[in-house]
């Protein structure tokens, strides 16, 4: 759950990427009620916004698309870890509330692009730590499933060390997340945007 902050002029979310493949920002309230505050996205990509925050420059505003949301209960689903977006400052006080619902698919071999360093800034660890040993031993149960039923008869013990290595690449990256002790980072690409 997104909540509007309490002081107006000030952004909903910066400019980011989501820790995750796919998700969807519904509107909870009505987003025709509200002045300001609206889903934004850039039309470009994650290193055109990169490079526009390492040199300080706004991202351009003919790639910046605010969609016209029709009521509560809609939503924009979208490929969550490539598509930069934010939730625009609010221009009079309102209770903007949205819902992002978040989903992985069902292909083990893909990358993760999911970003512990970021879960630990929002997150209760009480859920997050054991959510997250979940998810990449579930990760790691399907490549290791792959392995025992397609891994070839052969003498090549590189090829097996290569395979068993990367069937428990995710346990691994899991413990060493969980035996970093920073408060963890979030990944933005900021605020920039042109004065008016």
């Amino acid at each position: 759950m997104n909540y509007a902050p309490k002081t107006v002029g000030e952004n909903i979310d910066k400019w980011h990427v989501d820790t995750l493949r796919y998700d969807y920002v519904m509107f909870v309230t009505d987003p025709t009620r509200q002045k300001g505050g609206e889903f934004q996205y850039f039309k470009g990509t994650k290193s055109e916004a990169e490079t526009a925050r390492n040199k300080g420059i706004p991202l351009p505003a003919e790639k910046i698309v605010s969609p016209k949301m029709p009521g509560a209960g809609y939503a924009i689903m979208q490929q969550g870890n490539m598509v930069v977006h934010r939730g625009a400052k609010l221009n009079e006080p309102y209770d903007r509330v949205t819902m992002v619902n978040a989903y992985v698919p069902l292909d083990t071999e893909l990358d993760d692009p999911s970003r512990f360093s970021d879960l630990k800034t929002v997150d209760p660890h009480q859920l997050l730590f054991p959510e997250w040993a979940r998810h990449k031993a579930w990760l790691s149960r399907g490549k290791l499933n792959r392995l025992i039923e397609k891994l070839p008869f052969t003498d090549d013990k590189d090829l097996i060390i290569n395979e068993l290595k990367g069937a428990i690449r995710d346990v691994e990256t899991a413990i060493k997340d969980l035996n970093d002790s920073s408060e963890g980072e979030q990944n933005y690409y900021g605020d920039l945007e042109k004065e008016k």
